[in-house]
């Protein structure tokens, strides 16, 4: 009797198909400023406009799916999925949008995740509430959260704040289920 169920447990083994078994790795590209560099800020958080739009296509040449946090269940049904995710909301990733409007045809249709900061919103350089609320609505951009503030994590204890009301604060502002957590600076502990 243990020959013939260790048979079938084989059997079932090779038969399942490996994704089963293993997790999906699927690339995440992070941007924070999608603009010419003018001496403000950190050079290395820039990529110009030009060069996104180069990027976009090379992606979409190459049979890439760009997916949002809202549809990760799909990672296991397209062929080639990244992530394109901008973290800070600053007012300049409109020019993405405009790019990712650019490129959109029947076969390609970018999508992308702005991560927010709550409390930094409408501020001269971020993005304004119709901002969020025109992308989101675009379904095109995915708005989810950076926090309210941009802490540490790993060093703060008012997670309600910074979670919940950031999550609160930008679905009210977009009418879309926040369901993404970008974490500041990478830094993460139990």
């Amino acid at each position: 009797m243990k020959k013939v169920v260790m048979f079938f447990l084989c059997l079932l083994i090779l038969i399942l198909p490996s994704q089963v078994f293993a997790q999906r790795k699927v690339p995440i590209l992070i941007y924070h400023s999608i603009d010419e560099f003018t001496g403000q800020g950190s050079k290395e958080l820039y990529v110009t406009p030009d060069n996104f739009q180069k990027q976009m296509i090379y992606l979409k040449d190459h049979g890439y799916t760009l997916l949002t946090f809202d549809r990760w269940q799909d990672i296991y049904k397209e062929n080639k999925p990244i992530f394109i995710t901008f973290d800070d909301g600053y007012k300049n990733n409109l020019n993405a949008f405009a790019i990712f409007q650019k490129l959109e045809n029947e076969r390609f249709k970018p999508s992308g995740t702005i991560f927010v900061i709550s409390d930094f919103i409408g501020r001269s350089n971020r993005l304004s509430k119709s901002d969020l609320k025109m992308m989101a609505d675009s379904g095109i951009i995915s708005i989810q959260s950076h926090t309210a503030t941009h802490p540490d994590l790993t060093e703060i204890k008012n997670y309600e704040y910074e979670l919940k009301g950031s999550k609160d604060k930008i679905q009210k502002i977009t009418g879309q289920p926040v369901n993404a957590l970008a974490y500041p600076y990478g830094n993460f502990n139990d």
